[in-house]
């Protein structure tokens, strides 16, 4: 796309980089290998933008399949803020998203809550928050109750693809595969005594501080509890991070039970019919940049 503005187009795999390099510059603490499991989702899904031969921008506008989208990781430097060029953007990557979808095709999108007021203007309808908790976690002595944690890398992955797919509401296998084994990540599944899956849950490094969990998926609270308490058991006093719908009571209570306290709120914003999720069993959010 061309206009009197920006040129903008499909971002290689290197300018995802870049895009995560600001990420981290603005504080967002991405972690270390977010990029290649953002790619493994679509690489179709990343936009640059460049005016006057300077790139000056870029986001997310990721296709999982024909009925969902999402759009994220919307930044442009701050140098060239102000003069209409993000809201070119933004535009641009809300309508190629569409493009790329079906005629009933959703888009979500987790917007900071300063900028929701845009964000509805461009059709976005706010459905809840989200708020991002921290601090380190104490160990706390959860009954398993005939329950078994492995490795997620121990159970067959059409399983934990499953399982994921029903807490997320479109299927992301390349993503979900890359993600949960990536270097210095640790993923773990809870099943139950017939040996289902009832729990899914991922912590990795940030790049500024502290440990990030995401995806927490859980059958009930219990679950989510062992499942939390295993992800942060050798984090020591490190900050751990969580992004937690508050639409789910448990999850509120289990970050509270830690004494973990609120850094910002994000809102869950959709353009087109919500997808219906179970959202008493999200108790933390895969990404803010992908859903």
């Amino acid at each position: 796309m061309n206009s009197s503005n920006l040129d903008i187009r499909q971002a290689s795999r290197a300018e995802l980089d870049l895009i995560l390099s600001w990420a981290k510059t603005e504080g967002w603490n991405p972690g270390p290998h977010d990029a290649d499991a953002y790619w493994a989702a679509d690489p179709k899904g990343f936009l640059i933008a460049e005016h006057q031969g300077n790139i000056i921008g870029g986001g997310s506008v990721v296709a999982y399949d024909e009925r969902l989208g999402f759009m994220g990781l919307f930044i442009v430097k701050p140098e060239f803020r102000g003069r209409g060029l993000g809201r070119e953007l933004w535009r641009y990557r809300r309508d190629s998203l569409r493009g790329r979808l079906g005629p009933d095709g959703t888009i979500g999108l987790d917007g900071v809550e300063a900028m929701q007021p845009f964000y509805a203007k461009g059709g976005f309808v706010l459905q809840h928050s989200t708020t991002r908790y921290l601090g380190p976690v104490s160990p706390q002595s959860i009954d398993m109750e005939e329950r078994t944690l492995l490795p997620a890398n121990e159970v067959p992955f059409e399983r934990i693809d499953t399982f994921d797919q029903d807490h997320f509401g479109a299927q992301r296998s390349g993503f979900l595969r890359t993600w949960l084994s990536a270097e210095g990540t640790r993923s773990l599944a809870l099943l139950d005594r017939e040996g289902s899956v009832v729990g899914l849950g991922s912590i990795r490094p940030g790049v500024l501080d502290g440990f990030k969990v995401g995806p927490l998926f859980a059958r009930s609270s219990i679950e989510a509890k062992v499942l939390f308490n295993a992800l942060a058991a050798d984090t020591g006093s490190a900050n751990v991070y969580i992004d937690v719908p508050e639409i789910n009571p448990e999850g509120l209570a289990l970050v509270k039970s830690h004494d973990l306290q609120p850094q910002f709120t994000c809102g869950r914003m959709v353009l087109g019919t919500p997808v219906a999720l179970p959202w008493n069993r999200i108790y933390g959010l895969t990404s803010f940049e992908l859903g």
